[in-house]
């Protein structure tokens, strides 16, 4: 159910989390057939060579999928580069149990292959830890669903070894941990989402304020360019036997410099040119300032 779940979720958000989520489900499932007996019992009947392999075929299998899951859902490669190399090592370590029952007697294999199964575990609990330290809330999800597997795993291998009496909780332990992780799995998938989405709407806000902000500049910085516009003379006096032209072109948008021509008397002209230190808006009220300082002094 939670596979189809799943499944259904991939194809709405394409996000390759739940794809590597439901293929993790699929195989773990054929763990815990191989495990029980019901799979032989119900789908492989006819397949002793099968049965005999199952484990390691299986857990590989689980391992193949369930750290591409683990990379893409606690973003190891960002939030623990260390540890991300180690869970693609554990992926490596998958592929060598697919293939290892085939190349080597398949009882053999299958002792491996439950020897080795806890480094799996215990990369991914360290792992999850250390991200959730680092501030990703969603992990804590993933620690707790590796924790209660990690759990329900030595549950049983202390029963098998009798260190622990037969009851109904060390006889099924490791059934509840694997329907406690997979469930667990699937509301750290919906807390990543929510996590990621209030995440863009927090930027999306800023991106807004940002660009409000910006509108005000640009507001203010026309008001100063037609301030700026009105203030400049546009019109050169006519003087004789004197030709006086001028272009004002400001570094930008609003500039600081200042010129203007006034004609004092028959034979007298007064030029004015202020090159105001800096640019842009402050460097134009210095400007207003020089050229009321300069009327004044007329």
């Amino acid at each position: 159910v939670m596979g189809m779940y799943n499944l259904f979720l991939f194809f709405s958000f394409r996000d390759i989390s739940y794809l590597y989520y439901v293929l993790y489900v699929v195989a773990f499932s054929l763990v815990q057939l191989g495990f029980t007996g019901t799979g032989f019992e119900l789908f492989w009947p006819n397949l002793p060579y099968l049965q005999v392999r199952y484990f390691p075929l299986f857990t590989g299998l689980t391992l193949i999928f369930v750290f591409p899951f683990a990379r893409e859902f606690l973003q190891s490669r960002v939030h623990a580069p260390i540890m991300d190399r180690l869970l693609q090592a554990m992926v490596v370590l998958g592929a060598v149990f697919v293939v290892m029952p085939f190349l080597i007697d398949p009882h053999i294999a299958s002792r491996i292959a439950t020897i080795a199964t806890p480094i799996p575990q215990v990369i991914g609990i360290i792992t999850a830890a250390v991200v959730y330290r680092r501030g990703f809330r969603p992990a804590r999800y993933f620690l707790l669903a590796f924790g209660l597997l990690a759990l329900a795993i030595v549950v049983t291998l202390m029963r098998s070894l009798e260190l622990l009496p037969v009851s109904f909780f060390t006889e099924n332990g490791m059934q509840i941990g694997s329907i406690s992780e997979v469930i667990l799995l699937s509301f750290a998938l919906g807390d990543r989402i929510n996590t990621l989405k209030s995440e863009r709407e927090r930027i999306l806000r800023g991106s807004l304020l940002q660009e409000q902000k910006l509108s005000m500049l640009r507001h203010e910085l026309d008001a100063a360019r037609r301030i700026q516009s009105s203030v400049l003379q546009k019109t050169i006096p006519r003087i004789e036997g004197l030709g006086v032209a001028s272009r004002y072109m400001p570094m930008n948008h609003v500039g600081g410099d200042f010129f203007d021509c006034l004609q004092l008397g028959e034979s007298e002209v007064c030029f004015i040119i202020a090159d105001v230190s800096g640019h842009g808006v402050s460097a134009r009220s210095e400007e207003h300032t020089s050229e009321l300082q300069s009327h004044l002094n007329l």
